[in-house]
């Protein structure tokens, strides 16, 4: 089984907190790999217009 969530975040601090809490494996028999935090400042880069709000996102993949 393979799952891959990504999870949005308004501040540095709440994205670090959760990426570091994703990392202890609820199950022992999965993999986990977490990738972040990341800064996504919510601008398309080909038009230069805001399209979205600017938020930090986490990646947690789980392998099982």
């Amino acid at each position: 089984m393979h799952t891959k969530k990504d999870y949005y975040f308004e501040t540095e601090a709440d994205a670090q907190a959760f990426a570091d809490q994703s990392k202890v494996p609820y199950d022992p028999s999965a993999d986990v790999y977490v990738r972040g935090p990341f800064f996504n400042d919510g601008i398309n880069r080909v038009t230069g217009e805001q399209w979205q709000e600017a938020h930090w996102t986490v990646n947690v993949e789980v392998y099982k």
